[in-house]
């Protein structure tokens, strides 16, 4: 059964997402956008795309009632409405930003109507809660406690391309970002909490190493002390989670918040035609739109550090075109239209690139008195030919929860239609409701039957305190060795996107063919060496030094910024993109890239007894790339939980919950062949007069999944059948109360 996405908003981050899920087997995706234009390219071939105002309720309502799942991309102000059409339509939500508190206020009503809604699902927040709390938990678990957490996070322009007066090139909404500038900021420092204004965010910024050949500064991002409770830090004294902008950056943020431009209020200066020297004269109220006039009246409407300082930021303004005739973008408040401005002259260029930088830094205390500083990096770029680094980084972790939400990866708290706060008698109340509700024999109805199956495994698990326990720590009754649990590597999550790692078949495997052994044929893209070049990029396979950068790859440039200020820089060479080798005659087919985008087939076989985590690894089948030895391709093997033919499985055996009714139970005398995944079906029965009692369990030696070993022996587990009667009304007397 086809599974539609609905994908809301064009921007930056969004095209990994509608790959990925566009090779997803039995996934279909639709962009909506206001502007159908936008909708469309984004969408390209793979995609639907349509025209929606996500500020029409009703609309969205409509909507979002045709789709299986809603991702939200869109400025975070406008999720509430979102989930609350999917609260309505009973569909799932996935979105990449913070839950704000009037999400929040949501989660009632997200749990009655039964659906996932997933935030905070990609690099910040996302990837750094995951990598926050590993190391958390190791700490932990070795005895030791976390004194202090650092934690900043930036996207930025690689630095040989920050090269305007911000030293910042947007890679993803410019309205975000300007938004988040507005935050107010709270953090514990010391033991005590320290409350930072809006207005004074910037001015709280401050140098902070990590390499040497990064100028950063950092300042806090948000409210930052509720994260002792989230990340089980209640011994930390010191807890900050922060951005990473170039030095500069924030002065020239806060001249900008003093004189009014991060305002979003109704304006008529910049509802209409106008040019910029006008539409700011009449916002910071100069006494004419000549510039000096207006530089008069910001210098006494904002703060400057010293007069460096001042000639630094006037002179980005003039970059910026404030003070010139030129035409403005009229929005109807200062932050869009200025937006609009920043958009135009802050895109990456063609052969610029993106960058990421995000670090934990632990301080972490031991029993014996010992202290540590632990810290994690990761520092990646965008790819000039593919996506940007925020793109990916964000992108792809979106994907992913995705793709797990639509797998249908069993939740036995909504299958039972219960909070994860019930108790053993509200579960167990449930249970039998539904058991009554969905029996075959009573609910004719197709899906009922799978509905009646997946209810008994929902208890089985909730039922199960070892295993309940496990699902509510590792989203898994197996535990940690299961998909919700284990280590979380950063590199994986790319990797089967990107490079070195891949995608398996999607869609999952049946039950059955983990245990019969199946042959599984599939299809995957991946980078393949140009046929015709072979990867050398050249027509005729000639390649000569090139002349701008003598072969290093690196060339050395100055920039000037303003009067006097004069910046030295190595970069990477523009003529032969950092190779250091010039190619005369370019391959037609690859355009010079020496590799191409290119289907291969792959046929693997699925052992009998084959886990359902386990993976394939065929050996150097990974991307090609003329620079370095292919990896491999590492095929990932999954059940499709749909397709399970009512029994479940843990390790070598199966489980499955047979039904009985309380007269068969009671008096015995009866007959059953349940559909099997070996050649014959499994038979039970019970004479007459042989009476069943709830909760009971038969165990069948041998029937069970196969056992994969050295000596290739045919070994099985045990089939386990756990009964359940349906009718009983257990009276409760006074003593078990």
């Amino acid at each position: 059964m086809v599974k539609q996405v609905l994908l809301l908003g064009s921007g930056f981050v969004a095209k990994p997402t509608v790959d990925i899920l566009s090779q997803t087997p039995d996934v279909k995706v639709t962009v909506a956008c206001r502007t159908l234009s936008k909708a469309k390219e984004l969408a390209g071939s793979v995609a639907e795309a349509i025209s929606l105002d996500v500020t029409d309720e009703s609309a969205l309502e409509s909507e979002v009632a045709k789709f299986d799942l809603v991702i939200s991309l869109i400025p975070y102000i406008y999720h509430v409405n979102v989930v609350k059409a999917a609260i309505k339509n009973k569909k799932h939500v996935v979105t990449t930003s913070y839950i704000n508190p009037q999400l929040k206020e949501l989660e009632q009503q997200i749990q009655d109507a039964g659906i996932t809604v997933m935030n905070e699902i990609g690099l910040d927040p996302g990837i750094d809660h995951l990598y926050a709390v590993k190391t958390i938990e190791e700490v932990h678990q070795q005895g030791g406690k976390i004194k202090s957490f650092l934690s900043y996070c930036g996207g930025l322009p690689a630095p040989e391309n920050s090269d305007n007066p911000l030293g910042y090139k947007f890679s993803w909404s410019s309205r975000g970002v300007l938004l988040a500038l507005r935050n107010s900021a709270s953090y514990w420092k010391d033991g005590q909490v320290e409350n930072v204004e809006s207005e004074d965010l910037m001015a709280t910024a401050k140098p902070y190493f990590i390499y040497p050949g990064f100028a950063f500064v950092a300042y806090p991002n948000r409210d930052s002390t509720t994260y002792k409770q989230l990340y089980n830090i209640p011994e930390a004294e010191t807890v900050i989670r922060g951005t990473l902008r170039f030095q500069g950056f924030p002065e020239f943020i806060k001249v900008l918040v003093d004189i009014g431009f991060l305002k979003d209020e109704s304006s008529e200066a910049f509802s209409n035609p106008s040019s910029w020297k006008d539409a700011f004269a009449k916002l910071v109220g100069a006494e004419s739109s000549e510039e000096a006039a207006i530089i008069a009246k910001v210098e006494s409407l904002a703060t400057f550090k010293d007069d460096a300082d001042k000639t630094r930021i006037i002179n980005g303004l003039r970059w910026l075109g404030l003070f010139s005739d030129k035409q403005i973008t009229p929005r109807g408040n200062p932050l869009d239209t200025l937006c609009a401005t920043l958009e135009e002259l802050m895109q990456y260029e063609e052969g610029e690139r993106d960058m990421v930088c995000l670090q934990h830094k632990f301080g972490i205390q031991w029993k014996d008195g010992s202290e540590e500083t632990r810290t994690s990096t990761l520092v990646d770029y965008g790819d000039v030919n593919g996506y940007s680094s925020m793109a990916k980084l964000v992108g792809v972790p979106c994907a992913v929860a995705v793709q797990q939400i639509l797998d249908g990866t069993l939740n036995p708290y909504q299958i039972l239609e219960i909070g994860k706060d019930a108790d053993e008698k509200t579960i167990k109340s449930a249970y039998r409701r539904l058991l009554k509700k969905y029996h075959p024999d009573k609910n004719p109805l197709e899906e009922a039957h799978e509905k009646f199956i997946e209810i008994g495994e929902a208890y089985e698990i909730l039922s199960d305190e070892t295993k309940k326990s496990n699902y509510d720590k590792y989203g898994d009754p197996e535990g940690a060795g299961g998909p919700g649990g284990g280590d979380f590597d950063f590199g994986d999550i790319l990797n089967q996107f990107f490079g070195g790692g891949g995608g398996g078949p999607g869609g999952g495997r049946r039950r059955r063919d983990f245990y019969r052994g199946k042959e599984v044929d599939f299809t995957v893209e991946m980078t393949n060496l140009c046929d015709e070049c072979k990867g050398s990029g050249s027509e005729d396979g000639a390649k000569h030094t090139c002349d701008r950068c003598q072969g290093s790859g690196q060339i050395l440039i100055q920039r000037q910024f303003g009067p006097g200020m004069v910046q030295r820089m190595q970069m990477q060479c523009d003529e032969c993109g950092g190779s250091g080798n010039h190619i005369t005659h370019v391959c037609k087919h690859c355009g010079g890239v020496g590799t191409m985008q290119k289907s291969r087939n792959y046929s693997v076989f699925v052992k009998a007894g084959t886990l359902r985590n386990d993976d394939i690894v065929l050996e150097g089948e990974g991307d090609q790339n003329p620079e370095w030895i292919p990896g491999d391709l590492i095929v990932k093997l999954k059940e499709d939980l749909t397709k399970s033919w009512g029994y479940r499985r843990i390790k070598e055996h199966l489980y499955r919950t047979e039904v009985l009714s309380l007269r068969e139970a009671t008096n015995g005398g009866w007959k059953r062949s349940i559909a099997f995944f070996g050649e014959d079906d499994i038979k039970i029965s019970r004479k007459s007069g042989d009476v069943v009692i709830d909760g009971q369990v038969e165990v069948i030696k041998g029937k069970g999944a196969p056992i994969i070993n050295e000596d290739d022996e045919e070994r099985y587990g045990d089939l386990y059948i756990e009964y359940r009667v349906v009718g009983l009304q257990k009276k409760v007397g006074k003593d078990e109360l």
